[in-house]
């Protein structure tokens, strides 16, 4: 089992010399962090499949890791997935909601077991545990490992608004300038991505206070700025709204393949103008081979920017859009489809307009400092957000020991956690957590520039940290060997590549009307259909009785240049009507959508008698009275606010 080393969330599994008829059984044993998505609530997700990742060098899609996989639309085999969460008085979890799928849900006293049974592999397992309102915002837990003394810590921070009055003083934030980079490529038709990432442009757009300075990027195989002028950004006032407003509404996923390091490379060549910091929104699904490349580009320019990602559909590639945010201390999160973009859009930029408390530290008391710790600078908090800080440390037994640490900002102390003997465990789970950290960290985060140019001293700091901590990295791997006494010919071995389901977002591949796309973008082989219309796939030799697409090796022939030449101008992506969300609403049909389509640029809500109406059960603009001022404007938007705040609140 061997991990990518270009976009370190692709795993590979070769199984040798497997006679035929017989059957072998792998197991995978894995731990993993899971997000805070919303104040109470944590994501478990179970990627089921790998979309095919865009290749800026080679000019098209390819395969996970190069491999010889091919992709189908459906696979021979299917999936059960059964999940068991404990519920006590230790774990008191609300309840578990599936985002994903239809899911059988059993609950009691002691736990909540969700199942799923033959499902297809197209698209994440997304399981929402909700916790309870009146939690802890510090918590600690200890694992002793090895039979020594040697133990693994977490710490998970969640500050309050109350710490950061108390710390902020009044502090002004600096001027800063908002840029929102929009993926437009092919792939964003499908999983309603480019309609999300409308929505979500939509809210930006009302969003930005008045007097800041914002553009805007679409991106695919090029990328187009739409305020070019001498700085990266434009002051946002009326005109400019409204120009922002009319290119989101006629977005569109035209853009051809996924090529980000582009419009990233021009950003770090337009740095913010000096005095301003700079704040980037990237809505992607993701699908790039280039990550690494990409997370660098970006972590060279985190002095100045921050970087707030949005991962787009079912299977967006979680390598990259936490690496981004993690590379220039900002935050991710994860939109999954069919779902209410407005929740994540405000979480996110509330972070990016909020102050956030930097330079924390942690200060031990009672424990050796000659540990390790992950993050080594921990990063920005921000309010109701967990932070994780992980530590592995040599020491005797706790016993009898007034162990102790403070979270602290400045001088100011955030939180204080008090370890006791009762803490620690005798297991593994955190020790693991933890020497993942330490290899992320020294995969993704600012390191010494000697030691960053010296790749060898590099590979074997997280080579050692795997070998002594049993998990993988990019420069090791696990192999099994199983010795027989049963003599076996296996030099008539052939090699079976698994077949690999396409996304749920990635079905548009598969459709007759994309074979230019496919011919020019990807070299996936297609064959004339009889028909005449379009294009049918070519069955391979390895199938399953179905048709498949498989990567081919090299450019496209000169036959397949010539017809990029004849129809350069056509669109590579099917265009006929999807279902596909819309950025005008019905005041009956989404209320909340329909009052952000209303908002004017400068946050004012200009309604009308018979608006005002449907708004309040019936009610005229009469009914309303207001003692500060007569103006009808201030009026009718603050019966607006209202009705969002005691109708919707929850939305």
């Amino acid at each position: 089992m061997q991990q990518s080393k270009n976009t370190y969330d692709t795993f590979t599994v070769n199984v040798g010399a497997l006679p035929p008829g017989k059957e072998c059984r792998v197991i995978i044993r894995y731990v993993t962090e899971l997000d805070l998505t919303e104040e109470n609530s944590i994501r478990f997700v179970v990627p089921t499949t790998i979309a095919p990742r865009y290749n800026p060098s080679l000019g098209h899609l390819q395969t996970p890791d190069r491999t010889d996989a091919q992709y189908v639309q459906k696979t021979p085999y299917s999936m059960s997935f059964q999940a068991h969460v404990r519920r006590d008085e230790e774990h008191t979890i609300k309840q578990v909601v599936n985002r994903s799928h239809p899911v059988n849900v059993s609950m009691s006293h002691q736990s909540i077991d969700v199942s799923l049974m033959a499902i297809a592999l197209d698209r994440d397992i997304i399981l929402d545990i909700d916790l309870p309102d009146n939690r802890s915002p510090a918590h600690v837990t200890v694992d002793k490992y090895n039979d020594s003394s040697k133990y693994a810590i977490l710490l998970a921070f969640t500050p309050r608004l109350t710490d950061f009055i108390k710390i902020s003083n009044g502090k002004e934030e600096a001027n800063t300038e908002f840029i929102f980079i929009v993926d437009c490529s092919g792939s964003m038709t499908e999983d309603n991505g480019i309609g999300l990432a409308k929505e979500a442009m939509l809210l930006f757009i009302r969003s930005l206070p008045l007097g800041s300075h914002f553009n805007i990027i679409r991106f695919g195989s090029t990328f187009d700025i739409l305020f070019d002028g001498e700085t990266m950004t434009t002051v946002y006032n009326e005109k400019t709204a409204k120009v922002a407003d009319n290119l989101t509404r006629s977005m569109e996923a035209n853009f051809g393949g996924t090529e980000l390091l582009e419009p990233l490379k021009h950003l770090k060549n337009h740095p913010p103008v000096k005095g301003r910091s700079r704040q980037i929104f990237l809505l992607t699904d993701g699908e790039i081979s280039n990550t690494n490349e990409v997370i660098e580009l970006c972590r060279s320019m985190a002095s100045t920017t921050r970087i707030f990602s949005f991962g787009l559909g079912h299977s967006p590639s979680r390598s990259l859009v936490k690496g981004l945010a993690r590379a220039t201390n900002g935050y991710f999160v994860f939109v999954p489809p069919n779902s209410k973009v407005d929740t994540y859009v405000g979480s996110q930029f509330g972070r990016a307009l909020q102050p956030s408390l930097v330079n924390a530290r942690l200060q031990w008391h009672g424990l050796p400092t000659n540990g390790l710790q992950a993050p080594k600078q921990i990063p920005p908090l921000y309010i109701n957000d967990c932070v994780l800080v992980y530590e592995l440390v040599d020491g005797e037994e706790w016993k009898n020991q007034n162990i102790s640490v403070d979270l602290l900002v400045e001088e100011h102390k955030i939180a204080s956690i008090k370890l006791s003997g009762s803490t620690v465990h005798n297991r593994d789970t955190i020790r693991r957590l933890a020497a993942k950290a330490l290899i992320q960290e020294l995969q993704h985060d600012k390191y010494d520039k000697a030691e960053s140019q010296n790749n060898t001293i590099l590979e074997q700091r997280i080579t050692m940290l795997s070998m002594n901590h049993q998990i993988l990295s990019p420069y090791t791997a696990f192999v099994g060997v199983e010795i027989t006494t049963t003599k076996y010919n296996n030099t008539q071995s052939k090699i079976r590549h698994i077949p690999i389901q396409i996304s749920k977002g990635d079905e548009h591949l598969f459709h007759p009307q994309t074979a230019f796309y496919q011919n020019r973008f990807t070299g996936w082989r297609a064959h004339a259909s009889p028909s005449g219309f379009g294009v049918r796939p070519i069955p391979m030799a390895l199938g399953v009785g179905r048709a498949q697409f498989r990567p081919m090796l090299g450019p496209p022939s000169q036959q397949q240049q010539s017809r990029v030449t004849q129809y350069r101008s056509q669109m590579v992506y099917d265009t006929r009507p999807r279902d596909m969300s819309t950025t005008t609403a019905s005041l009956s049909a989404d209320p909340v959508r329909w009052l952000i389509d209303q908002q004017s640029f400068n946050g004012a809500w200009l309604l009308n008698e018979k608006d005002i109406e449907k708004l309040t059960d019936g009610k005229s603009l009469s009914t309303f009275h207001s003692n500060v001022t007569k103006a009808k404007d201030a009026l009718t938007t603050a019966i607006a606010i209202a009705v969002l705040e005691l109708k919707y609140a929850a939305q």
